[in-house]
Protein backbone atom coordinates (compact mmCIF):
# COMPACT_ATOMS: atom_id res chain seq x y z
CA UNK A 1 0.00 0.00 0.00
CA UNK A 2 1.16 3.49 -0.84
CA UNK A 3 1.24 3.88 3.19
CA UNK A 4 4.51 1.01 3.30
CA UNK A 5 2.62 -1.30 5.21
CA UNK A 6 1.77 -5.03 3.95
CA UNK A 7 -1.33 -4.85 2.03
CA UNK A 8 -1.85 -8.30 4.20
CA UNK A 9 -1.83 -6.97 7.12
CA UNK A 10 -4.47 -4.73 7.00
CA UNK A 11 -7.63 -7.04 5.28
CA UNK A 12 -11.01 -6.24 6.59
CA UNK A 13 -9.57 -2.86 7.84
CA UNK A 14 -7.94 -0.45 5.45
CA UNK A 15 -9.55 1.80 2.78
CA UNK A 16 -7.38 3.72 0.11
CA UNK A 17 -8.86 7.28 0.83
CA UNK A 18 -8.03 10.88 -0.87
CA UNK A 19 -5.08 12.86 -0.71
CA UNK A 20 -6.92 14.83 1.51
CA UNK A 21 -7.22 12.49 4.40
CA UNK A 22 -4.01 11.82 6.16
CA UNK A 23 -2.86 7.89 6.49
CA UNK A 24 -4.49 6.91 9.95
CA UNK A 25 -7.71 8.77 9.41
CA UNK A 26 -10.11 6.63 10.84
CA UNK A 27 -14.16 6.00 8.84
CA UNK A 28 -16.85 4.57 10.31
CA UNK A 29 -19.39 2.80 7.82
CA UNK A 30 -21.98 0.82 7.96
CA UNK A 31 -21.05 0.25 11.60
CA UNK A 32 -17.17 -0.50 11.03
CA UNK A 33 -14.25 1.20 11.37
CA UNK A 34 -12.09 1.32 8.96
CA UNK A 35 -8.11 2.87 8.88
CA UNK A 36 -6.74 4.99 5.68
CA UNK A 37 -3.81 3.56 4.56
CA UNK A 38 -3.44 3.37 0.95
CA UNK A 39 -4.56 6.09 -1.89
CA UNK A 40 -5.72 5.13 -5.65
CA UNK A 41 -6.33 7.05 -9.26
CA UNK A 42 -10.08 7.24 -8.64
CA UNK A 43 -9.83 7.84 -5.03
CA UNK A 44 -10.62 11.21 -4.91
CA UNK A 45 -13.43 13.80 -3.45
CA UNK A 46 -15.93 14.80 -6.09
CA UNK A 47 -18.98 17.10 -5.14
CA UNK A 48 -18.25 16.84 -1.77
CA UNK A 49 -18.42 12.83 -1.68
CA UNK A 50 -15.44 10.99 -0.83
CA UNK A 51 -14.92 7.77 -2.35
CA UNK A 52 -13.13 5.09 -0.44
CA UNK A 53 -12.14 1.98 -1.78
CA UNK A 54 -12.31 -0.90 0.51
CA UNK A 55 -9.76 -3.95 1.40
CA UNK A 56 -11.92 -6.66 1.76
CA UNK A 57 -11.77 -10.11 -0.31
CA UNK A 58 -15.50 -9.51 -1.60
CA UNK A 59 -16.99 -6.53 -2.10
CA UNK A 60 -19.42 -5.42 0.66
CA UNK A 61 -21.71 -3.13 -1.98
CA UNK A 62 -22.05 -2.67 -5.05
CA UNK A 63 -19.51 -0.18 -6.90
CA UNK A 64 -20.84 3.19 -6.81
CA UNK A 65 -23.12 3.07 -3.75
CA UNK A 66 -23.06 6.04 -2.01
CA UNK A 67 -23.17 5.11 2.07
CA UNK A 68 -23.06 7.88 5.14
CA UNK A 69 -20.17 7.41 6.94
CA UNK A 70 -18.31 9.30 10.00
CA UNK A 71 -14.72 10.48 10.09
CA UNK A 72 -13.84 9.28 13.58
CA UNK A 73 -11.38 11.98 15.32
Amino acid sequence: MSSGEAWQDWTERAIACPTEWEFGTRLEVAGREWVCMDRGGAIVIEDGIAWVDMLTPVGLFPHGTVLEATLVR
